[in-house]
């Protein structure tokens, strides 16, 4: 008796195993179907979503921007970067290639301080020095 039991429970697991269909229950009722291959490709795609987050975690990232250009006169810039993310053996297990736009203000309140700071320092460095320098020596 024992060994029909398990006979009949090995048929059952193997049947369920080797479907064509996974069908999925939520609180008694069928929501869905799914192919075999299909959750072996989320499986899969677990596996490198898991992969991918530890490569985050662990710095891991390259990004890499190629082909910047100014698309035209008022400071709007073209670039196209490719982020990538290795694993432990520094292979690459995903990338995302992708076009991006800029656009730089140059009005803003703060790159006209730098510009301002930037003409003031170019003279007044040099001419500080100077004085700190002549007032060493006379001393």
């Amino acid at each position: 008796m024992k060994k029909f039991i398990l006979i009949t429970i090995i048929i059952l697991f193997t049947s369920i195993v080797y479907a064509s269909d996974i069908q999925i229950y939520q609180n008694g009722k069928l929501i869905g179907t799914m192919s075999k291959q299909h959750f072996e490709e989320l499986v899969r795609g677990a596996e490198n979503y898991k992969d991918i987050i530890e490569a985050q975690n662990s710095n891991r990232i390259k990004i890499i921007a190629n082909k910047i250009e100014m698309i035209d006169v008022h400071n709007r810039y073209k670039c196209n970067f490719r982020i990538s993310w290795k694993n432990k053996d520094q292979e690459e297990i995903n990338y995302v290639v992708s076009d991006l736009l800029l656009d730089i203000d140059n009005e803003q309140g703060m790159s006209k301080f730098r510009i301002v700071y930037r003409d003031i320092s170019e003279v007044g460095f040099p001419l500080s020095l100077g004085i700190i320098i002549l007032f060493i020596f006379f001393l």
